[in-house]
């Protein structure tokens, strides 16, 4: 019998694992092995988040005997894969999708950081990795290799709820993170579905779309 393949789910800025468990029990479902990393996102700053995924990634790899991994991020997430990636070039990943990445950082980010007392408030509750995630080109993500040489999908959301926060985009954008910010490299390819940041998730176009991607790797 085949082991199934292991799939890590990483969630976003200000969550949890718990907010994965939905997507976690349809890829079960599907036939992959999965689990989730959980960081404290507000707390924690991203050598510490980064430094947590080595270590959990080393006790999944003997129990499940895996020769690597793929990557499901939501937010953020894809943010710590990158940051693992530029700390470990060679560890072993296998396919990676990225669910609304703020792969150029956010423009949220920058209205928090516009006015210093707004930066102070925002970085006591949110924390100073949240305040890395602007959009210039000193950003963590600006930083950040781009995965030129993994296999990548990008899958943005086009809707937002929150009608507050439209003047800050130019363009498409989920209420969080622009589609433009969410491409990663000329490479990857980039899927936009009319859907909002904070439950993209959920969504089951999101879950075919990634799903069909994941098992592509199956006959590789």
């Amino acid at each position: 019998m085949t082991m199934a393949e292991t799939v890590v789910l990483i969630h976003g800025l200000g969550r949890t694992p718990l907010s994965m468990r939905r997507l976690d029990v349809f890829l079960t479902r599907a036939g992959f092995q999965v689990v989730r990393y959980g960081y404290r996102s507000r707390s924690d700053d991203m050598e510490t988040i980064v430094a947590g995924l080595q270590k959990q990634l080393g006790i999944w790899h003997a129990q499940h005997n895996q020769p690597l991994f793929h990557f499901v991020t939501h937010s953020l997430g894809g943010i710590v894969v990158r940051a693992l990636l530029a700390q470990e070039p060679e560890v072993r990943i296998g396919r990676i999708v990225m669910l609304a990445p703020p792969n150029h950082g956010s423009e949220i980010i920058d209205f928090w950081r516009s006015k210093p007392w707004l930066c102070t408030f925002f970085g006591r509750v949110m924390g100073d990795v949240a305040l890395s995630l602007h959009t210039g080109e000193d950003s963590l993500p600006n930083m950040l290799p781009r995965l030129a040489e993994h296999q990548v999908m990008v899958i943005a959301g086009t809707r937002s709820i929150e009608p507050w926060f439209h003047p800050l985009f130019d363009g498409l954008h989920d209420g969080k993170v622009s589609l433009s910010s969410a491409r990663l490299n000329d490479i990857a390819p980039v899927v936009s579905l009319p859907t909002t940041h904070t439950f993209l998730m959920n969504d089951a176009r999101v879950r075919r779309e990634l799903l069909g991607f994941l098992d592509d790797a199956k006959t590789i």
